[in-house]
């Protein structure tokens, strides 16, 4: 008994798994076509952006932030300098006036 029962397990497994039609064969593939694909496109936008990023002459991720990095510490040293000179006024003149 266990064994007609296992052997019926086996056979509806096995079954189960063999395509019905060439529909289910052609659904198999289509996951590794999918793929393909999937990664022929991120290759094309990739090129695509390169492109486009030498045609408008535009710099490099690293370049913008170097530059902006920069930019914006002399931005704050230079409003650090415009307070210290405000604050060093307000105090000479506070004095005076004490």
């Amino acid at each position: 008994m266990k064994t007609t029962l296992a052997f019926f397990v086996v056979l509806v497994a096995a079954a189960s798994a063999i395509p019905r039609n060439r529909r289910d064969v052609k659904d198999a593939a289509q996951p590794t076509q999918l793929t393909e694909l999937i990664t022929q496109a991120q290759t094309n936008i990739n090129n695509l952006g390169k492109q486009i990023q030498e045609q408008l002459n535009l710099p490099d991720q690293e370049t913008v932030v170097n530059t902006i990095k920069t930019q914006s510490t002399n931005f704050a040293e230079g409003l650090k300098g415009v307070v210290t000179k405000a604050t060093e006024e307000v105090e000479c003149k506070f004095y005076f006036i004490v």
